[in-house]
């Protein structure tokens, strides 16, 4: 059976949206990111692809892109049975460093799930709510309610090289208090619930998350 291409050679992207507390300028669009090497995953060749300089991505259409049909097979076996393999496509990285697998359960059952000032539903959620339930889900832990109160209770860490899985990375989007939090992955991506897009995963490097950064910290 022929191999095939995991990700394709471009991502869907978002194209304007409005400044909002946690949203991304008007005008700011996402580019292409490029192949550059191919890494083995369960006899299937996976791309890894170099880093873009703006990568907040549309997953549902990438989700779109990517799922199974029973008129292609070897699309269901490469990425369609696969959490890992669809999240490394996302986040440009080997699926072998994609270990968390009931993590990835969790964003994967919220992908899209809409923005709700608030809410703490599939109908909607706001970002600390969003947050709230991951770490109760995924890490068998309670956290308070509000950003602001979740960067209170977390250790604080200086350097953003040493961000590991889990750890909360803090905004401040509207003011100089904290206004929007999310979950660090990996790669320097994040998962969040935001208002433009819901619940989607972003980038660190967006022009947009990089001005608004606050820190990031750590639930002990």
């Amino acid at each position: 059976m022929k191999r095939f291409s995991v990700v394709t050679a471009a991502f869907a992207v978002a194209s304007a949206f409005s400044l909002t507390s946690c949203s991304t300028p008007k005008g700011v669009r996402a580019t292409a990111s490029t192949i550059s090497a191919s890494h083995s995953f369960s006899g299937i060749e996976l791309p890894q692809l170099k880093k873009s300089s703006v990568t907040s991505l549309s997953l549902k259409t990438i989700s779109d892109q990517i799922t199974p049909t029973a008129a292609n097979p070897a699309m269901d076996l490469a990425v369609g049975t696969t959490l890992r393999a669809k999240f490394a496509a996302i986040m440009q990285v080997t699926p072998q460093l994609l270990t968390n697998n009931s993590l990835y359960r969790f964003i994967d059952s919220w992908l899209g799930t809409p923005y709700r000032m608030g809410g703490t539903t599939h109908k909607g959620i706001d970002c600390s709510a969003f947050v709230q339930q991951l770490y109760a889900s995924v890490f068998s832990t309670n956290l308070v309610r509000t950003a602001i109160e979740q960067f209170g209770m977390a250790k604080r860490l200086f350097d953003h090289d040493s961000l590991k899985e889990g750890d909360l990375v803090f905004f401040r989007t509207v003011s100089s208090r904290i206004s929007h939090v999310g979950v660090y992955i990996t790669n320097n991506f994040f998962v969040h619930s935001c208002s433009s897009k819901g619940v989607t995963v972003s980038s660190l490097d967006e022009k947009y998350w990089s001005r608004t950064y606050a820190g990031a910290g750590r639930i002990m």
